[in-house]
């Protein structure tokens, strides 16, 4: 039987839309290669503009995976019981065990880390994706139909808020002002508005135009030690993912009969993708320790695409056999 010839997959029950599992995996790896990273010989001027360029693109595997989140968390729904129910299964378990997991690893309180002990680790962003994808379900009625008007006030809201705290963060100023919707839930509900926004090929020429401009301010400030919320709350930055996300989603749709072979592969790997975020820290920590010695220069570079395949490959066997473990034989 061929490959589909196109993103989407129909299956009994709904359309898979395959684009997002390309989003899935690649913001799988950036998270692994944003980590991976710590290899760098920051001493050598190559390596450090790889570095310090590359951690700019990598980073935006933060805000793509909230808007992807949010994308498909806010639909309206007629039960809101089915809802949970799917959501503690496939996400509140799984989180459960690996801060069990976790905790086993450092020694350290699971009850603490439940609460936020994790907070400054990799597990950061399930402190905040969970209350989201809980009050999800009660606001999409709101986000679902706001016409593009109201998608434009909301985005230029949270990009006012954001660039208030950066600019008051750079200039030690105090700023106090809250906005329920920011930090990376502004990215979670913008899931939602940006497809609105960016509808037509030529907002998305100006908005890659932004991306890449955006890329060289972000490089310059970091030069110049300017890092203020550079990789996450910045304007700029939350521009730089939407081009990204945007650029990766038009890609896949214009190489779709190309990329239909793969598209089996990807779905498996993106299957896998929530307990490789969870893991992969763990595995990196585990497999550095047999690269004692710091590659210096340029090599540097190599050792960082090395050590992203292998935290990758180690991640995603453990992902699979997990999986493979804890399904039933039906699932299986």
């Amino acid at each position: 039987m061929p490959p589909p010839s196109n993103t989407l997959i129909k299956t009994a029950r709904k359309i898979h839309l395959i684009e997002f599992d390309y989003i899935r995996v690649i913001a799988m790896l950036f998270v692994i290669a944003v980590h991976t990273l710590a290899v760098i010989d920051f001493k050598d001027p190559v390596s450090l503009f790889y570095f310090q360029l590359m951690q700019i693109i990598f980073f935006t595997c933060n805000g793509m995976f909230f808007l992807m989140s949010g994308k498909f968390a806010l639909i309206e729904r007629q039960s809101l019981y089915q809802y949970y129910i799917k959501k503690m299964v496939y996400l509140g378990i799984p989180i459960l065990v690996f801060f069990y997991i976790r905790s086993l690893y450092e020694d350290s309180n699971y009850f603490l880390n439940l609460l936020g002990e994790l907070a400054d680790t990799e597990y950061w962003f399930l402190y905040v994706l969970v209350g989201n994808i809980i009050l999800a379900p009660l606001l999409a009625k709101a986000f679902v139909n706001f016409n593009l008007n109201e998608c434009w006030l909301f985005l230029g809201l949270g990009l006012f808020v954001h660039a208030m705290m950066t600019l008051c963060s750079i200039f030690h100023v105090n700023y106090c002002w809250s906005f329920i919707f920011s930090g990376y839930s502004l990215y979670f509900y913008l899931g939602i508005c940006v497809e609105k926004i960016i509808s037509t090929e030529k907002m998305k020429s100006i908005l890659f135009t932004l991306a890449l401009i955006g890329v060289c301010i972000s490089l310059v400030l970091k030069y110049k030690g300017v890092t203020n919320n550079i990789h996450d709350l910045s304007p700029i930055f939350t521009i730089i993912t939407l081009g990204t996300y945007f650029g990766i989603l038009s890609i896949v749709k214009r190489l779709k009969v190309k990329l239909s072979n793969f598209s089996p592969i990807i779905m498996f790997i993106a299957k896998h993708s929530f307990v490789v975020y969870l893991v992969h820290m763990m595995v990196f920590e585990t497999t550095i320790k047999y690269y004692p010695v710091q590659w210096a220069g340029p090599q540097s570079i190599l050792l960082h695409l090395i050590m992203t395949v292998v935290v990758f490959v180690f991640s995603f066997v453990l992902a699979a056999v997990l999986a493979m473990v804890t399904s039933s034989p039906s699932e299986r």
